[in-house]
């Protein structure tokens, strides 16, 4: 088992291809256990169910069991989905808004007011039991003057912290780099 220490050392994917102005921070797939444990037990009992249930399917009579089914399949292909497919992007820039990518959030690091770390929630809290699913929205938060953003799925305590050091540390550069216009508020945490 790695120390705390270690774990510090693992950051978060900072990929800057879109420019030196450009922060580009990319979680790691989350790939959790128990999720993947659940969606194999709910295939297997969907498989028995239909098995069972097969000659009221033909007949036509079991339409609640059939939407009921569909609606579970829909949700344990979105678990997987987001354990194994899903990483969550954050792109800051300073001055013009950086290129959209798909699902990234994309921020003009002007306009972010402050940057700070979520407190943990209790686990019998909502958003532990969607976090243990793997849909979890992230334990960064960031501000601006119009909306809140969430930023981090899958990130623990440490990597979270080293991706809050680098917003700040970034957005902070380009408010004191000589040329950069003043920023409306201070990213802090």
């Amino acid at each position: 088992m790695r120390s705390p220490a270690a774990k510090r050392t693992v950051v978060v994917e900072s990929v800057n291809a879109a420019g030196p102005e450009t922060l580009h921070l990319t979680c790691p797939r989350q790939c959790l256990l128990a999720p993947t444990l659940l969606c194999i037990a709910g295939i297997l009992v969907l498989t028995t169910a239909y098995r069972n249930g097969w000659p009221r399917i033909v007949a036509g009579e079991a339409y609640l069991f059939v939407a009921v089914s569909l609606f579970m399949v829909v949700f344990l292909v979105v678990i997987l989905y987001r354990n194994f497919v899903y990483q969550d992007q954050l792109l800051i820039g300073h001055g013009a808004l950086p290129v959209r990518g798909m699902g990234a959030i994309c921020l003009d690091a002007r306009d972010i007011v402050s940057v700070h770390l979520r407190p943990a929630s209790t686990i019998s809290a909502f958003e532990s039991r969607m976090a243990w699913l793997g849909m979890g929205q992230g334990l960064i938060e960031i501000d601006t003057a119009n909306q809140r953003y969430r930023f981090g799925a899958g990130l623990d305590i440490y990597r979270a912290e080293a991706a809050l050091q680098q917003i700040a540390a970034f957005c902070q550069a380009g408010r004191t780099s000589p040329g950069a216009t003043p920023a409306s508020g201070q990213a802090s945490h």
